[in-house]
């Protein structure tokens, strides 16, 4: 399929589909030309390209059925099969990368202000390493000569050690470790 544009004789742009998935737009050098309608031209063209530039990439699947009644996914139906229904997805944008960070929590049961970094944690799907120091000496030993002090929650990221929950803190802890505060939309294991 072609689709040709013609505005005067100043300029001429052909839009050309190739195939499902590649689009290729040409236009020709006097689009640089600086005319009024040569500027309202490529202005136009700006504007559309940057309305449907993220609707571009985007895939269309459809469900499709076989004369037993199978059902499959596919872009296109394959041969001797009918389509039911078809669903278009758009792509996301990806979210910026993030350090690989993990917090080390020393913590006790029943621990609000554990519980509070817990589910920091899980909001912005940072890996936890937990230490239990309930009835463990080795652990409370060991978090006595890392914090000068046998207090929970504490909290480990990098060289920085925080007591009690300070979220301020925490967060600008992060921030300067290169971490972005952006919503974890999986799931941590447990």
């Amino acid at each position: 399929m072609t689709v040709r544009v013609n505005s005067g004789s100043n300029w001429a742009g052909i839009l050309s589909i190739i195939t499902e998935h590649e689009l290729e737009i040409l236009l020709p050098t006097q689009i640089y030309r600086f005319s009024p309608m040569n500027n309202i031209a490529y202005t136009l063209f700006l504007l559309f390209f940057s309305t449907y530039s993220a609707t571009i990439w985007a895939v269309t699947i459809v469900e499709c059925e076989d004369q037993t009644g199978e059902r499959s996914f596919h872009e296109v139906c394959p041969p001797e099969t009918t389509m039911v229904q078809q669903k278009d997805y758009q792509t996301a944008i990806p979210g910026p990368k993030q350090p690989d960070i993990t917090a080390l929590i020393y913590l006790a049961p029943e621990c609000p202000a554990c519980e509070a970094y817990q589910a920091f944690f899980a909001k912005y799907g940072i890996k936890t390493n937990e230490k239990n120091i309930v009835d463990n000496q080795e652990l409370q030993t060991e978090l006595t000569n890392i914090a000068g002090d046998l207090k929970i929650p504490t909290v480990i990221i990098g060289e920085t050690v925080l007591s009690d929950y300070k979220e301020n803190q925490l967060i600008t802890v992060l921030e300067r470790l290169g971490f972005t505060l952006v919503e974890s939309t999986t799931q941590q294991p447990e």
